[in-house]
């Protein structure tokens, strides 16, 4: 499955290539400048239910990256990362340390970033 950020003529954005060179399955990153000296940067990510231990080390480097590259500007992360047992709202891995979920979580923390949909969005 691949990723893709549409993004309005009327905003003035640009692919992020320090993140979308890095390597790691299925993210796309977009810089979009606001009206004043504001930045958000944007990345659609999706993981694979079954992606490898090695990818899933990418994807979290990855966020982390991109987080240090956003500096004091906004960032906003969105897609599917397929990681069934953690809680964000709740602040609840679920796991042990070396859980995919806990280092997810963690990586979440040290990036202080939110999760702002606590529901689902989609159904089957």
């Amino acid at each position: 499955m691949k990723t893709i950020i549409y993004a309005s003529k009327e905003l003035i954005s640009y692919t992020f290539n320090q993140l979308a060179n890095l390597p790691c399955d299925d993210s796309a990153w977009c810089l979009v400048k606001l009206t004043n000296d504001t930045k958000i940067l944007v990345g659609c990510i999706y993981r694979s239910p079954s992606s490898s231990e090695g990818n899933n080390e990418l994807l979290i480097n990855k966020i982390i990256k991109a987080s240090e590259l956003a500096g004091q500007n906004k960032i906003r992360l969105m897609g599917n990362f397929n990681v069934k047992d953690i809680n964000l709202p709740e602040n609840d891995p679920g796991s042990g340390v070396k859980s995919l979920p806990y280092k997810f979580h963690e990586c979440f923390n040290y990036c202080f970033l939110y999760q702002h949909l606590c529901t689902p969005t989609r159904f089957r």
